[in-house]
């Protein structure tokens, strides 16, 4: 892969500032809490101890993974742009997020056939899943 960008689903349990520290591209999750629509933007829509609490009270809350579409309309600029896509998914064991980014690397293929789109399964959730985006993202160290 030339010119590319590392990316990652919200779940992926680090903080937005370390994301963009490592110049890390991420795309959100969904949820809904009583029937609205809200995305994982890191605490911003819904804070963990609100949500939490809304929970405890009662709340009927329903995540979604991130559809074949949000994957083709986030990697579309970077495509535009000239660079690749390294993309690193949750576990496909506990989402279907996986497919969905296969899937719109598929066809995105036709539209894109210069272009590479890698989509990584991490085979990790939450904690797990930020462990092998900072291992991934680690600066190179030279060895003397």
């Amino acid at each position: 892969m030339s010119d590319y960008i590392l990316s990652c689903c919200s779940t992926v349990d680090v903080t937005e500032d370390f994301l963009r520290s490592r110049d890390i591209e991420y795309v959100y999750f969904n949820y809904n809490v009583d029937g609205k629509a809200c995305r994982d933007d890191f605490g911003r829509t819904n804070s963990p101890a609100q949500l939490y609490a809304r929970m405890l009270a009662g709340a009927d809350v329903v995540t979604s993974q991130v559809s074949v579409g949000e994957y083709q309309e986030f990697w579309r600029p970077f495509l535009d742009a000239g660079k690749d896509v390294l993309h690193v998914t949750l576990s496909s064991g506990i989402s279907g997020t996986y497919n969905s980014a296969c899937t719109a690397r598929d066809l995105l293929r036709d539209e894109y056939p210069d272009r590479k789109i890698v989509v990584v399964d991490s085979l990790c959730a939450s904690s797990g899943y930020g462990l092998s985006l900072i291992h991934i993202s680690e600066p190179t160290r030279r060895v003397v």
